[in-house]
């Protein structure tokens, strides 16, 4: 179903039309993720949240 409108709109591109070469992925991604600049300095706030998690569970099984 895909493959023909895929393979259309790929020849479009290739041979220059604009506008008929257009699809959903023609975009620019976001510059950047906020609050994210490459360190995972989440990661220990989730950890401990799943601990706390753990925690509980282990504690409700065992009463």
């Amino acid at each position: 179903v895909w493959a023909p409108w895929i393979g259309m709109r790929a020849a479009h591109k290739l041979m220059g039309h604009g506008e008929q070469s257009r699809t959903a992925f023609d975009f620019r991604p976001p510059s950047a993720v906020p609050l994210y600049r490459g360190n995972p300095w989440f990661m220990p706030a989730i950890i401990q949240g799943y601990r706390i998690q753990d925690r509980i569970a282990f504690w409700r099984a065992s009463r």
